[in-house]
């Protein structure tokens, strides 16, 4: 669907006639070609930049990973029971069998899910990773490229599969100590978390320890690496924004001692057209360091929506070469873009304490334990006779025993229950050293939710196999095989009984600035 806030095509000045109309004609052929087309300009163009770079580059080191990943999951078809043969009354009841359905008044029969039989898909991802330098000093050129494959009868089951090509990064970075810039395609990590554009980036750092971060360009989605105007987005969002978007910010850093250290961001995204805005926001932080503890905070803002998305205060107490221990306070209301419908459902915030303890008695063993509690706004949702409950809390604790010089066992539990379902989870593991460049575990672990659609009523049971083995410098080869069993209470329903397996082998060609290729790799 397009939006109706489209805008009218701004097309080549061409005198009106038949040659204009065959202009318009073609131009939006080549929009409705988007899939085919519009790939390959990056992918070309990434890869002669690449090859150009590569070649006059007095160094340069390419590293990747290749991976396969074997996916099976059991589909859900609606399916139907007669009314007569339901328990209860009202909308929602029980199947004769155990399974919930729904019963819609006036109708003779009731719904509800069920699992037919597996389907699957075997994912293929390739990342190359180059950097190279030496062109001039202080130069350096950086791309990281994704190719996507799928195989299978269920190839859509993995997200974006038939994006071919990607380019996650590519830019060229001069450094000159107190200067450093970036332009082309680059990421900016901050307090907001991460943000990917095309554009530039100039940092400048003195050595008292003030720094400052000027960038803008062309917006891209968050972990998509395309335009908001893209296909991709278009697919899940009816009304997606039909012009790209400008990102624009700057960061000040300070740290004049190594005990204190702060930074704030502003950052601003509008239309290109500059006819709506998209978001304003401000993140800082801050960490100080006194008598033996550690305090950090960290503070987002919604500029745009008057809201506070995340305030956290967090303590590390003074510890022992053995003990160690913290507190953390935390408000958090979930954060959406102006552009987007579904911050009007308006989801509600909560307020949240965390503890932690740890014992560590050296390298043979280690134990952690966490809780906290959470209290949530109020929904306005629910029934008066049933309210919504509005706290939640979670404990867990893990730990590792290395009982032999080859050997370490490795157990960890969890719980966490919320306002309207609930989760526990174990696990226990055995790993095995095969010497400094190979390894081998084995796992069990099993999981129950409780008023969660996913699992539905029961417990799923896993058993997994993992391995790895460093070949030489820079090449490492890793693989697994889960297993996975649900044992439901019903006859019907959710079924996550699944088989899931990978393979990755990773590796890298020649040497970091300043340090010699040895064995090919590094």
């Amino acid at each position: 669907m397009v939006s109706p806030l489209r805008r009218r095509r701004a097309y080549p000045r061409v005198r009106a006639g038949g040659a204009r109309r065959r202009l318009v004609r073609r131009l939006d052929s080549f929009e409705r070609e988007d899939a085919v087309i519009r790939p390959a300009g990056p992918a070309v163009g990434a890869l002669l930049l690449l090859h150009t770079g590569a070649a006059l580059a007095q160094g340069v080191r390419v590293s990747g990973s290749t991976s396969a990943q074997y996916f099976e999951v059991r589909p859900l078809v609606t399916d139907s029971v007669a009314v007569e043969t339901t328990d209860g009354a009202g909308v929602l009841r029980r199947a004769g069998d155990g399974v919930p359905v729904r019963c819609f008044p006036g109708e003779s029969f009731c719904r509800y899910y069920r699992a037919v039989d597996p389907v699957s898909t075997l994912p293929l991802i390739q990342d190359v990773r180059v950097s190279a330098w030496g062109f001039v000093p202080g130069l350096r050129l950086y791309a990281h490229v994704r190719g996507r494959a799928a195989l299978g009868d269920a190839r859509d089951l993995w997200p974006r599969a038939d994006d071919r090509f990607d380019a996650l990064a590519l830019f060229l970075e001069l450094d000159r100590g107190f200067l450093r810039a970036r332009a082309g395609r680059q990421w900016k990590s901050s307090g907001l978390g991460l943000y990917n554009f095309d554009g530039g980036l100039v940092r400048l750092q003195s050595a008292g320890g003030l720094g400052l971060d000027l960038f803008g360009g062309w917006g891209l989605v968050r972990g998509l690496n395309e335009p908001v105007t893209a296909g991709a987005l278009r697919a899940i969002e009816e009304l997606a924004p039909d012009e790209r978007t400008y990102l624009v910010g700057a960061e000040a850093r300070v740290g004049p001692w190594r005990s204190f250290q702060a930074s704030v961001l502003y950052q601003r995204e509008i239309r290109s057209d500059r006819a709506a805005l998209h978001s304003e926001r401000v993140a800082a932080d801050a960490s100080l360091r006194v008598a033996g503890s550690l305090v950090t905070g960290d503070l987002e803002l919604d500029l745009a929506g008057g809201a506070v998305n995340e305030a956290r205060l967090r303590a590390d107490l003074p510890s022992t070469a053995a003990w160690g221990a913290g507190v953390e306070v935390r408000r958090y209301q979930p954060y959406f873009d102006l552009w987007t419908i579904w911050g009007a459902f308006a989801p509600v915030g909560y307020s949240e304490a965390l503890g932690r303890v740890h014992w560590d008695a050296g390298s043979e063993l280690d134990l952690r334990a966490r809780g906290g509690w959470r209290r949530y706004d109020e929904s306005g949702a629910g029934l008066s006779f049933a309210p919504l409950r509005r706290d939640g809390w979670r404990l867990g604790a893990d730990g590792a025993w290395r009982f032999a010089a080859a050997w370490t066992l490795q157990a960890g539990y969890q719980v966490d229950v919320g306002f309207g379902a609930a989760r526990a989870d174990g696990d226990l593991g055995l790993r095995r050293e095969l010497g400094e460049r190979a390894s081998l575990a084995a796992r069990l672990s099993a999981f129950q939710t409780a008023q969660e659609f996913r699992i539905g009523e029961g417990t799923v049971l896993g058993l997994a196999l993992e391995g790895g083995v460093r070949a030489r410098a820079g090449t490492r080869l890793a693989g697994s095989l889960q297993a996975y069993h649900h044992r439901s209470s019903v006859a019907a329903g959710p079924d996550w009984t699944q088989l899931r397996a990978s393979l990755r082998v990773e590796w890298a060609l020649g040497a970091e600035p300043g340090q010699r290729a040895a064995g090919g790799g590094r």
